[in-house]
């Protein structure tokens, strides 16, 4: 059974108007696919740019989502290092790292 002409012009329109939700959501979706793949690649890259005990202490606050404290406790622990000496000597540069990564987020 065919429709009258304004049904179908009613659904022609309600059509249009999920192609457009779908269109924005598409955008959406792309966006922050994108900005994931961006994070993922700069994460990457910090490993590879740092060594030892920065690269230790960068895996455990960004890869495994430790605070930061727990993380400087637990590379202290696994370097017989001073906590001290890994705030005062390796930290500051995991934390410009970390900021870096931060600033990604700016979207």
């Amino acid at each position: 059974m065919i429709n009258n002409y304004v049904n179908i012009n009613k659904e022609i329109e309600i059509l249009n108007n999920r192609k457009e939700d779908i269109n924005f959501e598409l955008n959406n979706i792309n966006e922050i696919l994108k900005f994931k793949i961006n994070t993922r690649d700069k994460i990457s890259q910090h490993l590879k740019e740092l060594v030892g005990i920065e690269n230790k202490l960068y895996y455990q606050i960004i890869v495994l989502g430790k605070n930061v404290t727990a993380a400087v406790d637990y590379v202290s622990f696994q370097c017989d290092k001073d906590v001290s000496t890994i705030w005062k000597s390796y930290y500051p540069n995991v934390k410009k790292k970390i900021k870096e990564l931060n600033s990604l987020a700016q979207f």
